[in-house]
């Protein structure tokens, strides 16, 4: 993974890179961005116009929160990106599993009522990272949300396209608390107060 994303970086007009890692293969994509920042600290470089990465995206991400934590907060991971999305559903029943063979709580698990009111405010400071919650995730495990609900991709593509934050019209997802979202199951289109009206228009689509 180190030695892809290095020959990628190098390759002329090269503008952004995302990238997106579903499970287990989170841990291979931060572990391998992990030793690649702490390299290019060592040299005195900057590591995001190394490796251009604009959206780190974590689906169901099957990584300890703690080992999260301490690359987010203590090593200052997110400096290298532009944002960083993690979808998480405290449904997901691989991760229920791993949970159960597994030391420490499952970030693809985490809901904001897991953090104290410190913890909270701590990751509020981390402007670049946001933990979006799927509230409409279906599936016989519910682990494989991010490539089968249409609600997810949506937010996918929108990420993609426009590069932004949640919570903007190009990205109405729903507060719950500091930078933790909701991802409803009428994203991306408007919720009128009576309910979802089947054929309206996004946000995006009216502006």
């Amino acid at each position: 993974m180190k030695e892809t994303l290095r020959l990628i970086s190098q390759t002329p007009g090269l503008g952004k890179l995302h990238i997106i890692a579903h499970s287990r293969g989170t841990d291979v994509v931060t572990t391998a961005m992990r030793e690649l920042i702490i390299e290019q600290r060592g040299r005195s470089l900057h590591v995001s116009k190394k490796y251009k990465v604009e959206n780190l995206i974590l689906a169901a991400p099957d990584l300890d929160f703690g080992v999260v934590r301490q690359r987010l907060i203590a090593e200052n991971f997110g400096q290298a990106f532009g944002n960083i999305n993690i979808y998480v559903n405290r449904k997901d029943g691989a991760l229920k599993f791993a949970q159960r063979i597994a030391s420490g709580q499952r970030t693809g698990q985490l809901s904001v009522t897991d953090l104290e009111n410190i913890d909270r405010e701590i990751y509020a400071r981390v402007g670049n990272v946001h933990f979006i919650d799927v509230e409409n995730a279906d599936g016989a495990s519910n682990h494989s949300y991010f490539r089968q609900n249409p609600n997810v991709l949506s937010d996918i593509a929108l990420t993609l396209q426009t590069g932004a934050a949640p919570g903007g019209t190009d990205r109405p997802l729903l507060p719950i608390s500091g930078n933790f979202w909701k991802l409803s199951k009428f994203y991306p289109f408007d919720l009128p107060p009576d309910g979802f009206v089947p054929g309206k228009q996004s946000l995006r689509d009216r502006k």
